[in-house]
């Protein structure tokens, strides 16, 4: 079932045609806090945003960007845990690093066809032309300056290559600072879902579920189509 596309809006003032986050953010936050708090769960509640291509920036000058083989030393410094970046390259994700000279200022993985979740039992299937990015990561010392910009530009540089023209990502919903860049980019808001996890039992709601818009199951993947 496919929902509608809506502008981010994260103003607080009512605009037609636009979805303000906060409210329910705070609420899906809230309720998370307390789930942990007695022992009994998680929920997670994640936006899905398309982000064009055509609108991502160009790159500024003095930096660089290009994909990062699992071989290479730099790896270990993007991504410190062995495990998410085996878990990663196994599903055919490329790693783009951006660098202002030979320095490593951010990094980004982009997937194409679909990506398992790391963090609840979800699996995005994709379908042409679109692609799937996941973990971006600015060191702390970079995101002042313009280490986001290149990184973005040189996913715009990849993805055009690659003839992706647009890419999907889930952003938590609390993620302010996220959705914010998003929405400076022209992104658009796909839809949403949530994820309530009792030990093994896993609800999942959401319209751009597979089919009907709930899941309930001990071990089975909830199913995502985009496109």
């Amino acid at each position: 079932m496919q929902s509608d596309k809506y502008v981010i809006d994260l103003t607080p003032q009512k605009t037609t045609g636009a979805v303000s986050l906060q409210p329910v953010a705070t609420l899906a936050y809230v309720c998370d806090r307390l789930l942990q708090y007695s022992n009994i769960g998680r929920l997670r509640r994640y936006i899905f945003v398309q982000q064009p291509v055509e609108s991502l920036p160009d790159m500024p000058r003095g930096f660089s960007s290009r994909p990062v083989s699992e071989y290479e030393p730099v790896i270990s410094i993007i991504e410190p845990s062995a495990e998410v970046r085996q878990y990663r390259y196994n599903q055919a994700a490329v790693c783009l690093a951006a660098f202002r000279g030979v320095e490593l200022v951010g990094s980004l993985w982009l997937t194409s066809e679909q990506f398992i979740e790391d963090e609840v039992r979800a699996r995005y299937k994709l379908t042409e032309p679109l692609s799937w990015d996941t973990g971006l990561n600015i060191p702390r010392a970079y995101r002042s300056g313009r280490a986001f910009q290149a990184l973005w530009a040189g996913a715009k540089a990849y993805l055009q290559a690659q003839g992706k023209t647009s890419t999907v990502s889930r952003v938590a919903d609390n993620n302010m600072a996220s959705l914010k860049s998003h929405a400076r980019m022209g992104a658009n808001i796909l839809g949403s879902a949530v994820f309530i996890s009792f030990g093994k039992l896993q609800i999942t709601l959401s319209t751009r579920l597979k089919g009907f818009p709930v899941s309930v199951s001990w071990s089975q993947y909830a199913d995502f189509r985009f496109g």
